[in-house]
């Protein structure tokens, strides 16, 4: 799905005023920024095109990265941590809004904490990522990622167009209230090879989210919490994460279909065996009933 870079002008009858149109990405950045910060001479201005969210708005920002420095930084283009300016949303403040269910003793409780952080419902709630508009169809994982650009020279700012739509993750909720947008570039994830410095700034921004008209501010269904809890309710699997030998590692995952869930453990193999042992449990989306273990 592309973006479109402009403006739609709504024509009123003249009993009515014209509203004024929502700012497109290339018209943000010419005001100043919502927040701003710089250390070590790379300065990080974000822009938001609203602060005040009703569930099912699309966000538009823009990120300026600008180098003040005598010497180039590294920068890249893709949307893991390692974006040249990642930018989330987070909730601190509904920890009870999804109640973490049945605490597992044991390497299930270990997988479980896991799966629930790595998908962004941990004590600090990761609601969403803003994705870069430029690429193709918006994607928004760090599966499918940009090619480098190379460093940032001198004197040169570089601006990057971003976009959330703010609709729940698969598993997850939006829970209206306040929440923050974070966007940091950082050089940590590099190793230069020679004294470059390691450099990181950051901004926040708070915001607040609305549930949609007509919508109940306080329904929430099932959520990945739930369909882990149903995963580790099946004795095979539990047993077989419990027991594994002393130094086994497990990676979590979970694929969410139209009508299923499947949540899954694999042993992390450091021999590079094609196929390292690997157990999933299936489960019915709409009612968390347990379908299959394999």
């Amino acid at each position: 799905m592309g973006v479109v870079f402009g403006a739609l002008l709504l024509v009123a009858c003249s009993s009515q005023p014209t509203p004024s149109p929502s700012p497109t990405p290339l018209e943000l950045g010419d005001g100043p920024p919502t927040a701003s910060a710089a250390t070590d001479g790379i300065s990080l201005e974000l822009w938001l095109d609203h602060t005040d969210i009703t569930v099912g708005d699309n966000v538009l920002a823009l990120v300026r990265l600008t180098n003040s420095r005598e010497e180039a930084v590294f920068r890249e283009t893709n949307l893991c941590d390692t974006a040249p300016a990642a930018t989330t949303i987070g909730q601190n403040e509904t920890i009870d809004a999804v109640p973490f269910g049945i605490d597992w003793p044991a390497r299930a409780g270990i997988f479980k904490r896991q799966l629930i952080t790595d998908a962004g419902l941990g004590k600090r709630r990761e609601l969403g990522r803003f994705a870069d508009t430029s690429l193709v169809g918006g994607v928004r994982d760090c599966g499918h990622v940009g090619p480098p650009t190379g460093p940032l020279a001198p004197g040169s700012s570089d601006d990057i167009h971003l976009s959330w739509l703010a609709v729940p993750r698969e598993g997850s909720v939006l829970v209206p209230g306040r929440a923050n947008i974070h966007s940091t570039y950082s050089t940590f994830h590099f190793m230069p090879a020679d004294s470059s410095p390691l450099i990181k700034v950051d901004v926040d921004v708070p915001i607040t989210i609305a549930a949609a008209p007509g919508s109940d501010a306080n329904s929430i269904g099932l959520t990945l919490v739930d369909y882990v809890d149903a995963a580790l309710s099946v004795p095979q699997f539990r047993d077989w994460l419990d027991n594994a030998a002393s130094g086994v590692f497990f990676k979590p995952a979970y694929t969410f279909t139209a009508t299923t869930v499947e949540i899954r453990a694999t042993i992390v193999d450091y021999t590079g065996a094609d196929t390292p042992e690997s157990h999933s449990v299936t489960i019915n989306r709409a009612t968390g009933v347990v379908m299959s273990f394999k």
